[in-house]
């Protein structure tokens, strides 16, 4: 990529696969990527699409943020994507093929932050081989992370500690903690559950989600608190 003096218009667009990476550092980390890249390069981010809880091996038609994004280029007629790194795209070498040859067939070029390389350019065919390789190596990383996940879910349910889902309230959070005391001992004073909300609402003791307190999410509380305390 050459920096020019007139910034050259361009989508970004983000993607992380676990939602626990949403609520993280992921789209973050991405856009600091590739606002780096764009101050390099002579770019300027006029939009920016992703798609959450996504996984690099879901097709094109499948992603709203990418359809968004091909569609709002088609229409505004920008002709550069940016992403943190081609893996970012996809993990699976044909997906990312795939994705690659919507982009070209609407006129997109699509930009590595990381490196720099134009991951749409046919004509060096070393630069196709080291994209497809690139591709062969993150399809590989992802299916070798995949299988030692699998193996540690295996040990943690072989020894009885939980390793699926969603973690239980209080589980490892000190305010939730508290906020569980509270809850417990309110209903052990024959406290209804519509009072104890109202309670920690009128203490600003928030839920997980940030929302108002409901005598059902106090219930939900309640009962999962007490099969996380069983299986202690």
């Amino acid at each position: 990529m050459k920096n020019t003096n007139q910034p050259t218009n361009a989508v970004a667009y983000l993607r992380v696969s676990g939602l626990s990476q949403v609520e993280g550092d992921g789209f973050a980390r991405q856009s600091e990527s590739i606002d780096r890249a764009c101050i390099a390069h002579g770019f300027v981010i006029v939009a920016t699409f992703m798609d959450a809880g996504v996984s690099g091996e879901v097709e094109s038609a499948n992603r709203t943020g990418f359809s968004d994004l091909v569609a709002y280029c088609q229409s505004n007629g920008v002709d550069t994507l940016i992403v943190e790194r081609s893996d970012r795209l996809a993990r699976n070498l044909m997906v990312s093929e795939v994705l690659i040859a919507r982009a070209q067939e609407i006129g997109l070029r699509v930009i590595d932050a990381s490196s720099g390389t134009n991951l749409c350019d046919a004509s060096d065919p070393t630069r196709v081989m080291i994209r497809q390789v690139l591709g062969c190596v993150a399809q590989y990383q992802k299916s070798e992370l995949v299988s030692k996940l699998a193996i540690a879910r295996a040990r943690k349910r072989a020894s009885g500690q939980r390793c699926d889902g969603r973690k239980p309230f209080a589980h490892s959070d000190e305010i939730e903690v508290r906020t569980l005391s509270v809850i417990r001992n309110m209903k052990g004073e024959g406290r209804s559950l519509r009072s104890i909300a109202g309670h920690l609402n009128a203490t600003n003791q928030p839920t997980r989600q940030g929302r108002p307190w409901q005598h059902s999410s106090v219930a939900s509380v309640i009962r999962n608190g007490a099969v996380f305390a069983s299986c202690k």
